[in-house]
């Protein structure tokens, strides 16, 4: 039994109704460790015969049989294997891959065995050193001669030598020579002068070729071709950088409109009045969202709370703390000789920002924290802060139980000097001042508001509706505001604005991922022989397609990689650019999440346009790949 047997092999050609008959009842058989020359004018068929022998052409009919094992060319993988653990092909046009090295080259084969790298490697080295080419290793094949690119491809390849020539000279050095003529054996095989010995070689054990051994690979020829794949990571990157850019701006913005909201009022702090019976005091509470200090006026107008009523609200669900104040109009603040106006006199409670706080500290007991700009500031532009210590008289008037008006004053310390963008202003004492003095004046100490804190600003608009919806002896009787309804409207808003700004950035990704596509279809067209080189050593189809694949997604990973760098460096000259306009607030914000999102973007859009690219390359046939010029 021989061990490659060809049966009764018949090929023919279809050109128009026109039946051409290439091969015509080949038989032939060959064993391992001889040199067979297959000789005949061109255009008798004998590249065709090789294709068939190699494992390229399938559409004949007749036997191949292996080891007395017939093969079955339908079956795709079963000709992989053989192709990768039988067969060697060296074609007279040497096909060698230009962008890899002559060691490279030699390896390619020896990646597709179970031989560690250590020994693959020193196998290449062995190989190249019996065709003379170890000085070569480095070189790529358009460095060499023409001789030296075909020892390179023997280097690569076979034991059993079937050689298709013309040379008489070279077909006299075979054990055996096969004259094909029109498609037939015209002689049977006869065996030439020689010394009749034959040496077989021990075959290695072959494997499908690793993912790692494809995506190197396709590194080296991105690297090989790295200026245009420089222009295509440029543009994907620019694409990339805006989205991750107007995002992270989109987050800063929220963030700031976030930062400054929380500097006027607490969004963990609810502040609850009575009811408004007119239109105007209604526009006042709604007003006081923004602005609360203006609360203090209207609730001045407004009925006191009674304890029954200030128990109800303790009583709510997500409720931490419940801050009685007192809020009076028009008062005037002596300092020396000079008096000064304050729109309103109230009770410092902890959705006051002690960060506004410019000198001194919170006022205590017959102590008053004084309004910078409108009282301060007046005092003297320059000595303001020395006001801290230093006795005021404050003032205002007010009416009784009986209508009566009344006069409420006291001689108080200044404990702080506090800069509120309060439209009113910010003077306040504490609650238990604002009761003392009340009552000395003897007129209502109950509070004319309360300021309600909550376990979470989550919980803000629950309260809020829960305190609008209370009912006590059958009515309504509270007005709860809040800015947290009004800060998420604004953080919609943004979100809405960020996501707009990211799509339209986003736009550009579509032309990188055109880009990427006729990119990967320009190096379909241009590595055709390459294609075929690796089809003819045992690759498979998906190693084909995992080669593309592989260098599409490296060109995404390297666009998210500088499109993150260049987002970095615009992060920060910007926040550095418009520090003073924030206040040194960082206005854009890169997040690690819009990074991983980066990243998944451009691995997604650069496998999707690797997709065609590869599934041409994988379904390419071997035979026309090599004739690719």
């Amino acid at each position: 039994m021989s061990y490659l047997e060809l049966t009764n092999i018949c090929k023919n050609y279809q050109v128009g109704r026109q039946t051409f008959n290439v091969l015509k009842d080949i038989n032939l058989q060959f064993e391992l460790g001889e040199f067979v020359a297959i000789v005949g004018e061109s255009g008798g068929g004998k590249t065709t015969l090789m294709n068939i022998i190699g494992g390229l052409d399938h559409d004949f009919t007749g036997t191949v049989s292996i080891a007395g094992h017939p093969l079955d060319y339908h079956h795709e993988r079963q000709l992989d294997q053989y192709r990768r653990e039988v067969i060697g092909y060296i074609s007279q046009t040497y096909n060698l891959i230009g962008h890899l090295t002559v060691l490279e080259n030699v390896m390619l084969a020896l990646d597709m065995t179970k031989l560690s790298h250590g020994d693959r490697l020193r196998r290449a080295h062995e190989l190249l050193a019996n065709v003379g080419l170890t000085a070569q290793i480095k070189k790529y094949p358009q460095q060499l001669s023409g001789g030296q690119k075909q020892r390179v491809a023997i280097a690569r390849e076979g034991r059993l030598v079937i050689c298709v020539t013309h040379s008489q000279r070279v077909a006299g050095a075979a054990t055996r020579i096969a004259e094909l003529v029109n498609g037939r054996i015209k002689s049977q095989p006869v065996t030439t002068q020689n010394d009749g010995t034959t040496q077989t070689v021990a075959s290695l054990p072959a494997r499908p070729l690793s993912y790692w051994v494809s995506v190197m690979m396709a590194f080296k020829h991105m690297r090989h071709t790295w200026i245009w794949n420089t222009l295509i990571v440029v543009g994907t990157a620019i694409g990339l950088f805006a989205v991750m850019l107007f995002n992270g701006l989109g987050t800063g913005i929220k963030g700031y409109i976030n930062h400054e909201m929380n500097a006027l009022v607490d969004p963990q702090s609810i502040m609850v009045m009575h009811q408004a019976d007119n239109a105007k005091d209604r526009d006042e509470q709604a007003a006081a969202v923004y602005d609360p200090a203006v609360a203090g006026g209207i609730a001045a107008r407004m009925p006191v709370f009674t304890d029954s009523q200030l128990t109800a609200l303790r009583d709510l669900k997500h409720v931490t703390n419940v801050e009685p104040g007192i809020s009076a109009t028009n008062a005037t603040i002596a300092i020396g000789q000079q008096k000064y106006a304050a729109p309103e006199l109230t009770t410092w409670t902890s959705s006051d920002p002690t960060r506004q706080l410019k000198a001194g500290h919170v006022a205590g007991d017959n102590q008053i924290v004084l309004d910078k700009s409108s009282i301060a500031q007046k005092w003297s532009a320059t000595r303001w802060r020395q006001l801290v210590g230093r006795a005021v008289t404050v003032s205002y008037q007010t009416f009784n139980q009986k209508g009566q008006p009344v006069t409420v004053a006291r001689v108080l310390t200044v404990a702080g000097i506090v800069d509120s963008t309060s439209e009113v202003g910010l003077n306040a004492v504490n609650y238990t001042t604002m009761q003392s003095m009340r009552s000395a004046a003897r007129v209502s100490t109950q509070p004319t508001f309360v300021s309600v804190r909550i376990k979470s600003r989550v919980q803000n608009q629950v309260v809020v509706n829960e305190i609008n919806h209370l009912s006590i002896n059958g009515k309504h009787p509270f007005a709860a505001t809040s800015i947290a309804a009004t800060l998420d409207s604004f953080n919609t808003y943004v979100n809405i604005a960020t996501k707009v700004l990211a799509a339209i950035a986003g736009i550009s990704l579509i032309v990188s991922a055109l880009m990427i596509i006729v990119t990967m279809f320009m190096s379909v067209s241009a590595r055709m022989r390459e294609i075929g080189i690796l089809r003819s050593l045992g690759e498979r189809r998906r190693d084909i397609r995992r080669l593309f694949t592989s260098e599409a997604l490296m060109l995404g990973i390297i666009s998210a990689t500088l499109a993150t760098g260049l987002s970095y460096l615009a992060e920060r000259g910007l926040n550095h650019g418009l520090a003073k306009l924030t206040g040194g607030y960082a206005l854009v914000q890169i997040q690690l999440s819009n990074v991983i999102a980066i990243f998944i973007i451009a691995i997604v859009i650069a496998w999707l346009a690797a997709i065609l690219p590869a599934r041409r390359a994988a379904r390419a046939n071997p035979i026309k790949a090599l004739a690719a010029e």
